[in-house]
């Protein structure tokens, strides 16, 4: 170790494996491991608008849920006046 040395910061977390992970789950209509997928890569990157739409399809039937990430991904999503283009999972 050098002395001195300037400290590198950690890269960032990668979402590429639990994103394709909650995507394959979501396909085959596992939506309880989707759901843990898809958090982890939430986790890894938070504030995704992208990713939280995609939560928001694994909750798909669970009102509280839906309820749940529905405001997460408007926080995300929104611009300064506080509109977004929701999912089609927010709009049926």
């Amino acid at each position: 170790m050098l002395c001195g040395a300037a400290h590198q910061q950690d890269p960032p977390l990668a979402v590429d494996l639990p994103l394709k992970l909650g995507r394959e789950a979501l396909a085959a209509g596992d939506l309880a491991s989707a759901r843990n997928h898809i958090r982890e890569a939430i986790r890894r990157s938070p504030g995704d608008p992208e990713l939280i739409a995609l939560m928001l399809e694994a909750c798909a039937g669970d009102g509280d849920a839906l309820s749940s990430w529905g405001l997460d991904w408007m926080r995300a999503a929104a611009d300064e006046r506080g509109h977004g283009q929701p999912p089609p999972v927010l709009r049926a």
